[in-house]
């Protein structure tokens, strides 16, 4: 089970570095839950509105992804990201894996305070 978590781990990263919604969206479940400090957006059009908007974030800086920790279903990672005024925040996300797929996903950073990602009318 860990190796099919990591290989969902690995297709959605490299989908991230190259900023390929469609594939980052075919990693999700139709249903997937995402939380980001705290404000839930559920399903796959949801979910694309804010990658839409992390794209947008992340291309005025930086990223650097720690190695990520893998234990059966789940992928937890740490991030830094560093704006072009050299600030450096740091984040965290959580994954959990079914079917092929991401079911579930946190993101936590106090990057989204100053980077607002608002959820969808």
């Amino acid at each position: 089970m860990a190796q099919a978590t990591a290989d969902v781990w690995q297709r959605h990263i490299d989908a991230w570095g190259k900023r390929d919604l469609d594939a980052i969206m075919s990693d999700y479940r139709e249903n997937a839950v995402l939380v980001l400090n705290n404000q839930t957006y559920e399903g796959r059009p949801e979910i694309r509105k804010v990658f839409q908007r992390l794209f947008e974030i992340f291309d005025q800086g930086e990223q650097r992804v720690d190695t990520p920790t893998i234990k059966d279903r789940l992928v937890y990672i740490t991030w830094h990201f560093t704006s072009r005024g050299q600030q450096t925040l740091f984040g965290t996300d959580t994954f959990v894996v079914e079917d092929n797929a991401i079911s579930y996903q946190t993101i936590a950073s106090p990057l989204f305070d100053e980077y607002p990602v608002p959820k969808a009318p």
